[in-house]
């Protein structure tokens, strides 16, 4: 029985391992390169927009959304796509990137963002604006890290500027998953990696007494309960280097470890059992 379940496990390696290799690929290859904002910010701006656009008035007049560049300290653009990332979710409106028209430069104001919606209102017929603005700071280490987005809905037809929707998030200090994520974040992904290797290969010979122990008995439902914890362990621990934040790429990287953990524990358990025999 557990001989069929690494066999399934090494299929299902092979298939996620493609898939996620693809995934990785795609991200990297695919679109225009932009640079990242640092982790700490990213972290809060990420939770900044996402609480800007939950709180943004509904107006009904207003559905195709000219979405213009984010003003102040918008890295690539990075927190514009942010936004029109999150405006999807939200039924009410169609949002418009003001950045696929030629010559839109990013507006200082309200009165600018106006302008803009009135130089692109024949080509992109949006109803109304969203003009948003950003600042940011690094902190120290990660620790007084902020990122203050402040959004607007406008209406130039109605005279309507909106209400104003402005959130700041921080990182209070290192005892915060806010921190934690970034900090994991900023380790090189091959210095975590040979991390989670040594860990998943020394850990069965660190428990050695236990594995032996446990295969003396030669009963399959304790040799299913070890191989089991052994392989919640290079999961928990693939979870923490991933920062317990992992995104939807993150848990398949967590499927993989798992699945990889799973094979490579059978096969040691096995070879240590041979040893006591």
């Amino acid at each position: 029985m557990l001989q069929t379940i690494v066999r399934v496990c090494q299929i299902a390696f092979l298939v996620v391992a493609t898939i996620a290799l693809g995934w990785f690929l795609a991200g990297k290859l695919g679109g225009e390169r932009k640079r990242e904002l640092p982790a700490f910010e990213r972290v809060l701006a990420e939770r900044a927009v996402d609480r800007v656009v939950e709180d943004l008035p509904r107006r009904e007049t207003l559905r195709r959304l000219l979405v213009l560049p984010v003003s102040g300290q918008d890295l690539d653009g990075r927190v514009t796509d942010l936004l029109l990332e999150r405006l999807e979710a939200r039924d009410e409106y169609d949002a418009i990137d003001a950045r696929e028209f030629e010559g839109v430069l990013t507006p200082k104001d309200a009165d600018e963002a106006i302008k803009a919606f009135r130089k692109l209102s024949k080509e992109a017929r949006p109803d109304g604006i969203l003009f948003a603005s950003v600042r940011r700071d690094h902190g120290r280490q990660g620790v007084g890290a902020r990122v203050e987005l402040e959004a607007r809905l406008i209406d130039p037809k109605a005279d309507f500027t909106g209400e104003v929707v402005r959130k700041t998030e921080r990182i209070e200090s290192r005892a915060s998953i806010d921190w934690f994520a970034p900090f994991m974040e900023q380790i090189s992904a091959p210095l975590r990696l040979l991390g989670w290797v040594l860990f998943t290969i020394g850990f069965p010979f660190a428990l050695f007494p236990v594995v032996q122990g446990v295969t003396r008995r030669e009963n399959n439902r304790w040799n299913a309960v070890l191989l089991g914890g052994l392989t919640a362990a290079d999961g928990a621990l693939a979870l923490v280097l991933l920062g317990l934040r992992p995104g939807a790429f993150g848990w398949m990287l967590i499927v993989l470890a798992c699945m990889a953990g799973f094979v490579y524990n059978f096969v040691i358990c096995d070879r240590i059992d041979e040893m006591r025999k």
